[in-house]
């Protein structure tokens, strides 16, 4: 749907799946005492909802729509899916080597204790918020551009990218801003310990450097 320049409807599905985690995590883990296992069911049941909320929106108006759910339709086509390898592929790769260096990286922090890895974990919930925007910017360009390389309008192309460049930079400029200024108030909604307040401070100065490196790299 994003694809097709419809970014509202995949927003709603998105949020009646969090709204059904969050009653049934509730449920599950409350009176049901279901423990980790219910958390997982309640999002795994959640996700179910949202893609059927999405196939049920597709199926209905398949006449405005490039898919027309025959059966014959599902099965690849050799040429697309060499494509989508070709583009896929350094993708998972570069996503998987982040991945596996943070994980890398956690497993050292967790050996400074309690205090070093939930100042790491604050940290990285506050970032993944700040970069948010940037990744949203990121999906409608992606959409955008897509959309006039096919129509054959690559003069709207370099537009598109300096609009997303342009936006994304203020967005990182205002994240910085909150980061040195005011970051103590964002971190004691988690934790109000003193030590994870001082060392996550230090971690989300630092950190605001490599948001650069990922506006850049959107």
């Amino acid at each position: 749907m994003r694809g097709l320049g419809d970014s509202t409807r995949p927003l709603v599905f998105i949020g009646i799946a969090a709204v059904t985690n969050i009653i049934l995590d509730i449920i599950f883990v409350g009176p049901l005492n279901m423990g980790a296992g219910g958390a997982a069911i309640a999002t795994i049941i959640a996700q179910a909802i949202s893609v059927l909320f999405g196939i049920v929106y597709l199926y209905r108006r398949r006449e405005n729509f490039i898919f027309d759910f025959k059966p014959g339709s599902f099965m690849p086509q050799k040429r697309w899916v060499k494509e989508l390898f070709r583009i896929g592929i350094p993708m998972m790769i570069q996503m998987s080597a982040i991945n596996l260096s943070l994980s890398y990286v956690f497993s050292l922090v967790n050996v400074y204790g309690v205090t070093a890895s939930a100042a790491v974990g604050i940290g990285g919930k506050l970032l993944r918020l700040f970069i948010m925007p940037q990744q949203a910017m990121s999906t409608a360009s992606t959409a955008m551009a897509g959309q006039n390389i096919g129509d054959g309008k690559l003069n709207r192309v370099k537009t598109i990218v300096d609009m997303t460049l342009a936006i994304n930079l203020g967005v990182m400029a205002l994240s910085a801003i909150i980061v040195f200024m005011l970051p103590e108030p964002l971190i004691r909604v988690f934790d109000k310990d003193p030590e994870v307040v001082e060392l996550c401070t230090f971690y989300l100065k630092i950190h605001m450097f490599s948001v650069l490196g990922h506006v850049l790299r959107i």
